[in-house]
């Protein structure tokens, strides 16, 4: 036969595992807090950069064109049927 724990150590271990689990879980939620601190004071800053909206493509796109020179080559299309 081979060996098997004392139901005291396997009590033990459990009481150790959830101990641990415990910690991690407040280590992460100091953490966060710290970072979300860290979040508003950067929103709250002075100095917070703002970033302008680029387009990458320019408004007067040849693509637009194109569409609209597809859809009235189809409505001529269907009317003429």
């Amino acid at each position: 036969m081979g060996w098997a724990p004392m139901k005291s150590e396997s009590v033990d271990a459990k009481r150790l595992v959830a101990r641990h689990r415990h910690n991690e879980r407040e280590l992460r939620q100091r953490q966060v807090d710290i970072r979300l601190r860290e979040m508003e004071t950067d929103i709250d800053a002075d100095n917070t950069p703002i970033y302008k909206t680029v387009k990458h493509q320019p408004e007067n796109s040849q693509k637009l064109s194109t569409k609209k020179v597809i859809l009235a080559a189809l409505k001529q299309r269907t009317a003429i049927y």
